[in-house]
């Protein structure tokens, strides 16, 4: 079977070939071109192909969008631009006008549409698959789900200065080495290490304010609720389990446990837990049971790659003599191995059938020259992208290069840049590469097929990268743009949870804003021009002020993530209150709901107030054995400068009087956008932008 596909799939590439040969017959594109793109759309790349040639080249509307990295120097443009339709898989025709066409043909789309297929189908099998463990070790008895759990042991820590690409390395050495089964259980019991059902006694935790059991309890309740749960996920349902449910969500089955910090007041009683010197550990001291009013939210990844979650609980306590009702909340994201199960699928064996074995990239890259042009030269302001590597790798070798590119996708391993060997061999985690015989080095980014959707065009990322990298603050105007430009499908994966994890969108400026602040960027984007200027002088405007579509984003913009906790929780008091974000240098801003509503109109209304610039010297004070650092932090008023700082003056101004080993100055501009809807909510958006400089004694290497 192998064999067969594989034959297949040179054949199509092959019979590609011959008809790009019949197609592309203008002598002009004989002529040797350079092409050097680190990050562009296909529309660019041809535009740069016909300055070249005077050849007409264009594509079809739906492909000029498409991002690609191409670094090649002196070789024929009919080359060139055959190798760019062969890896994609579109194709060149000649219209009645002499010009050249690339499109999609339809069998690269349905391509495409079994790559989606074979996808989502693989994020079905990991999301049963990891219930299905975790159901048969939650139904054990203790001591024999700690000896299942036992024979997979805990993943390996790293010390936080331990380069990123020797965490990569040997975390890919060990999943070779294991099978399928093994790393799905072994994720399982991960996940389970630090939950207890209700019933059993407490496990030992290494940190009282971080339990760690949040996985375990939302593997639990999904375990516990059934192959239905698992089905309405899956059709893209948010599902809600309550201790006291809506019509609209389930209640919480019997046996779980909500997490520690949503049942316990521990801050206000330390007594909650005792503390084990010799082992390091607190155990809770109190039967765990859950509150009366707790439960969760949780739902697919639109990325297909992790479920997101978010639990919410009543808590009272004691707050400066007074009882206090609040809501916590805490929201994360369990990742899935999808991949695991994606290995497995026609369309990622095709593509590993494409690429050239590592075993071989040796023999390849044996007496390879440098380039006869500049070096690369990296810049440190801007993120390094797996499309940015690949121009070293095009420079140190002197191979032709093509890949598609995406913002997705970082390279965080600068210190391989030079070495040629080992850069291909961590970009091999994200791409296939393939040395092809016409002497190009080619590669496509795993799950380019997904990478895709959630793209957004260069034409409106780079005016704000320039502006960044010039030194000049974003207005609430230039994160708008973007907002913009994301569609509501692409709006499901800039959820706040996904700027914890490693696929998310990378560019020169902050990206915060588009995770967490997108629901408020989405209506300040749909403002005309004195509808802005009219908030931007702070003042609150109306809801009625608005036109009807505003109206809904204005609505949208109340509830960030997930639906509100009163579709949660039957019951809920009026009374409660709940925290809100907060700048981080700025404390003149209301952290809590009931206070911003004591401050907010009687009506509807929203209102933007803007900061000026501040700064933050944090100073090391300590590190442990696992490179965790701990700060003390002072306001100071120099600012981060593109030239640099002044660290004599922020240290003096910081009141020390000789320097300290380590050191980072962060100045930050705080824009900050308030929604009300009296009596009962308010939300705050934070839009931040900091930039950093660090000071340490110690020798750069």
């Amino acid at each position: 079977m192998r064999t067969w596909m594989v034959f297949a799939w040179l054949s199509s590439a092959l019979l590609l070939a011959v008809a790009q040969e019949t197609v592309l017959t203008d002598d002009a594109l004989h002529k040797p071109i350079t092409v050097w793109q680190r990050l562009a759309s296909l529309a660019e790349v041809l535009d740069d192909i016909r300055k070249q040639t005077g050849v007409p080249l264009r594509c079809q509307d739906a492909l000029r969008e498409t991002k690609l990295a191409v670094y090649v120097q002196n070789r024929p443009a009919r080359e060139v631009l055959e190798q760019v339709a062969s890896l994609f898989g579109w194709r060149w025709r000649r219209d009645e006008d002499g010009s050249y066409v690339l499109y999609l043909p339809d069998e690269t789309r349905r391509a495409l549409e079994r790559a989606l297929r074979d996808d989502r189908a693989a994020t079905e099998r990991a999301l049963r698959e990891v219930v299905q463990v975790a159901r048969e070790w939650l139904r054990m008895p203790p001591d024999a789900r700690a000896e299942a759990m036992a024979r997979f042991p805990e993943p390996k820590y790293y010390p936080g200065d331990t380069p990123y690409s020797v965490i990569l390395m040997e975390q890919a050495a060990i999943r070779r080495q294991m099978t399928l089964e093994q790393r799905i259980k072994s994720l399982v019991a991960h996940y389970l290490s630090k939950y207890s059902p209700q019933g059993e006694p407490p496990k030992p935790k290494r940190d009282a304010f971080f339990a760690g059991d949040t996985e375990g309890s939302l593997l639990h309740c999904l375990s516990e609720a059934g192959d239905a749960a698992v089905d309405r996920l899956l059709a893209g349902h948010t599902l809600g389990f309550s201790t006291r449910p809506t019509p609209d969500v389930s209640p919480l089955p019997p046996r779980v446990l909500l997490p520690s910090h949503m049942r316990l007041s521990y801050l206000d009683d330390p007594s909650m837990f005792q503390f084990d010197a010799e082992s390091g550990t607190y155990t809770e001291t109190q039967n765990p049971s859950n509150p009366e009013l707790g439960g969760l939210w949780v739902r697919l990844s639109a990325w297909g790659d992790a479920l997101e979650y978010e639990f919410v609980a009543l808590s009272v306590s004691e707050w400066e003599g007074k009882t206090r009702k609040y809501l916590n909340r805490e929201n994360d994201w369990l990742p899935l191995p999808n991949e695991d199960y994606l290995a497995e699928t026609e369309t990622w064996r095709q593509w590993e059938s494409w690429a050239t074995p590592i075993e071989e990239w040796n023999e390849r890259l044996k007496e390879r020259k440098p380039l006869d042009r500049p070096k690369p030269v990296l810049n440190r302001d801007e993120p390094l992208l797996s499309a940015y590597a690949l121009e070293w790798v095009a420079w140190h070798t002197g191979y032709p290069v093509i890949s598609d590119a995406s913002r997705y996708v970082p390279a965080w391993y600068p210190e391989q840049l030079d070495n040629p060997s080992a850069l291909l061999n961590l970009l091999s985690n994200d791409l296939w590469l393939r040395f092809d015989p016409s002497g190009y080095l080619l590669a496509r980014h795993k799950r380019f097929w997904m990478l895709n959707r959630f793209e957004i065009p260069e034409r409106l990322v780079r005016p704000l990268e320039a502006k960044w990298l010039a030194w000049q603050w974003l207005s609430l105007d230039d994160y708008a743009t973007l907002a913009a430009a994301i569609t509501d499908e692409q709006a499901r994966g800039f959820t706040r949870v996904r700027r914890r994890g490693r696929t998310q969108f990378w560019a020169a400026f902050d990206n915060d804003a588009l995770y967490y602040e997108l629901p408020a960027l989405r209506f300040w984007a749909s403002l005309s021009a004195s509808q802005r200027q009219r908030a931007l002088s702070g003042e609150w405007i109306p809801e009625g002020a608005l036109t009807l579509p505003q109206r809904k984003l204005f609505r949208a913009a109340l509830y960030r993530d997930f639906p509100p906790p009163e579709q949660l929780l039957r019951d809920l008091p009026d009374d409660y209150d709940v925290g809100l974000y907060v700048p981080a240098m700025d404390d003149s801003v209301p952290s809590w709901r009931g206070e911003a509503l004591q401050q907010s109109p009687d009506t509807p209304a929203f209102r933007v107030l803007q900061r000026n610039p501040m700064s933050e010297l944090s100073v090391l004070v300590y590190k442990d054995e696992l490179g965790r650092r701990t700060y003390t932090m002072r306001k100071v008023s120099t600012e981060v400068g593109r030239e640099g700082v002044d660290w004599k003056k922020v240290f003096q101004e910081a009141g020390y009087e000789s320097e300290p080993a380590e050191a980072e100055l962060r100045t930050a501009l705080d824009i900050i956008l308030q929604f009300a809807l009296p009596p009962r909510l308010f939300e705050q958006y934070i839009l931040n932008q900091s930039r950093y400089a660090e000071f340490s004694t110690e020798a750069s290497p």
